[in-house]
């Protein structure tokens, strides 16, 4: 998900920044942002936002890129505070409200990303990635219902195996083993056995009914398309631990 802010930005400077002069230290930021040297595009869009008036689309821009930055980075406090100034400039764009909803979701702070994804998803119903952070940050707070509910949208919007996946693992944890069954068949028969989303959730399903020679299968096709997520790391050495 991390590329996906970055790139409506891009698309958007190419349709609009780009019809005017083009900007070389703008677009070297905006080329370390692409490239994930995130501590670049940071020192560099904060030349930028010297350089534009702050009620230019550059100076917006770059601060929302410089956001993304940080909240890659890591620096998630800093990057709030550059979402929080945006929304101050245009409290109308649902990037925003969906990059605030991440980065609440990378503190853990649940309550907060939940309320932005809903501001995000009020202006812009049909942006599934929004969903993707609504579905996490419910099921964190195993507000399951909310969840599944998120989900179900996104699905109405596009058939995406992440949500297959997602609502998958939400309906299992809420006790529908075969709601949480039929979302996988559907999702492996529309993408196919291999689809790491669809992976993931063959890996949790085998993994919550100690079924041994299915997990193992699955993990290691997972491992194969190099997914070295830590929650289905951790799942592996738990259940060794459980099956000595």
């Amino acid at each position: 998900m991390k590329k996906v802010h970055f790139l409506i930005f891009f698309l958007m400077i190419n349709r609009i920044a780009f019809s005017q002069s083009e900007d070389s230290t703008f677009t070297q930021a905006v080329h370390y942002l692409s490239e994930n040297k995130y501590h670049e595009a940071d020192s560099i869009f904060t030349i930028c936002l010297s350089k534009y008036p702050n009620n230019s689309f550059y100076y917006f821009s770059s601060l929302y890129n410089r956001g993304l930055s940080r909240m890659y980075s890591g620096n998630l406090d800093a990057a709030l505070k550059d979402f929080e100034s945006c929304v101050k400039i245009n409290d109308k764009n649902y990037n925003v409200y969906q990059a605030l909803g991440e980065c609440y979701l990378y503190k853990e702070d649940y309550i907060n990303s939940l309320k932005y994804v809903d501001y995000a998803l009020y202006l812009k119903p049909s942006e599934l990635d929004v969903y993707i952070v609504g579905a996490k940050s419910a099921y964190s707070i195993v507000e399951l219902e909310q969840g599944i509910e998120y989900c179900t949208k996104a699905l109405k919007n596009k058939k995406d195996a992440r949500f297959y996946a997602i609502r998958s693992m939400l309906y299992l944890a809420n006790g529908n083993e075969a709601n949480s069954k039929k979302d996988i068949d559907t999702g492996v028969k529309l993408f196919g056995e291999h689809e790491i989303n669809m992976l993931e959730a063959r890996v949790y399903y085998a993994y919550s009914f100690d079924q041994k020679s299915d997990f193992e299968k699955y993990l290691k096709d997972l491992k194969s398309q190099n997914s070295n997520y830590p929650f289905f790391m951790s799942l592996e050495s738990d259940f060794i631990e459980a099956t000595k």
